[in-house]
């Protein structure tokens, strides 16, 4: 949508509500109304992680530190050529005893508001490090319209699109009506968990935001009362395994990014195994961990950036023990290699 129509739009359901609830109608701005358009984005990408974007790093022999695109947020993942490239912390990159070699971890480092990526080792050639990354989209900026990466103010002349695909529109205009009338909060809120639920693909960081619902935890709470007396809440102790893993060749899967393991923390097993046992055929073994009838598998999401043509994933519950995950290319045959692919398995108690 263009971010006049948006803008249009917004004004004349303010004139609507403003006649239905007998209040007068006051003229927001453009710049005011600019300023909540690009707060409604950045909300909307904070919450569901829309937009991905991509950079090419170039190492350097002997420098680890490189910077991030402007439009930098979080760091999701990272390849180099087919294989993937750990993100870990940058303590413990900082803290590990310093090597040369080939590029195997990266994690994000602030240098005061600036981010950087720091590799580990120190790089000892030059490759190509593709880091896939949530856009942090920008403020409106009326005074230096060419730092607004997320559409095409000039000014404060309504030109171009909205940064999000055209599905967000109603969530824009929701976020618009929620900052005058406070009972449209409610509204918006609904709209982005409709949007969450039909996410088709993608990051399971976009499924974690919540409104004042909390996770199942597998833990009981103590609060005590004025009175001094106790009152306990007791919560599911549903277990959760969430993670973003990637392949290639003949190895087994690797774990690019835990999410949530509760898993292992809550049953005291040590960690799932990942194992290639066949073209296309993987397994998750973790002795005991997934009980019959109470293990939920929820169908993976293949990451947009594919290494082949591999288009589908299944999870199989095969035992006690084992959970089996199969990779489709486009003609349904197995097939090996992806960037990431999230897995999500719950168990019940």
């Amino acid at each position: 949508m263009l971010i006049s129509e948006i803008y249009n739009q917004f004004i004349v359901r303010c004139k609507i509500e403003s006649a239905k609830r007998g209040t007068p109608y006051f003229d927001i701005g453009t710049k005011e109304t600019a300023f909540l358009i690009s707060e409604a984005q950045q909300d909307i990408q904070k919450r569901l992680d829309v937009i991905i974007g991509t950079y090419a790093i170039s190492t350097v022999s002997g420098t680890k530190l490189y910077s991030c695109p402007e439009d930098f947020g979080k760091l999701k993942f990272g390849m180099i050529g087919d294989n993937p490239i750990e993100i870990d912390s940058e303590y413990n990159l900082l803290t590990n005893q310093p090597i040369d070699g080939n590029v195997s971890k990266m994690a994000t480092y602030t240098a005061g508001n600036t981010p950087q990526i720091l590799v580990y080792p120190t790089p000892t050639s030059i490759v190509t490090l593709n880091i896939y990354y949530s856009v942090d989209t920008n403020y409106y900026q009326p005074s230096n319209p060419a730092d607004q990466v997320w559409g095409g103010f000039g000014g404060e002349a309504f030109v171009g699109k909205l940064l999000l695909p055209d599905k967000y529109n109603k969530a824009v205009l929701l976020y618009l009506l929620s900052q005058i009338y406070d009972d449209f909060e409610t509204k918006y809120d609904k709209e982005i968990l409709s949007l969450k639920g039909n996410q088709a693909a993608g990051s399971p960081l976009r499924l974690s935001y919540n409104f004042g619902t909390p996770r199942k935890r597998a833990y009981i709470t103590s609060n005590t009362t004025n009175a001094g007396s106790e009152e306990t809440e007791t919560m599911s102790a549903n277990r959760l395994y969430q993670v973003a893993i990637a392949q290639a060749g003949t190895a087994a899967p690797v774990i690019s990014h835990t999410f949530f393991n509760t898993l292992s923390g809550t049953i005291g097993l040590g960690t799932p195994v990942f194992a290639r046992t066949g073209v296309g055929v993987y397994t998750i073994t973790f002795a005991g961990a997934f009980t019959s009838g109470k293990t939920f598998l929820f169908k993976p999401n293949i990451d947009i950036a594919a290494v082949g043509d591999e288009v589908n994933a299944e999870l199989e519950y095969t035992s006690a023990d084992i959970i089996t995950l199969r990779v489709f290319d486009s003609v349904n045959d197995p097939t090996d290699g992806f960037n990431a692919i999230y897995i999500k398995i719950e168990v019940e108690p």
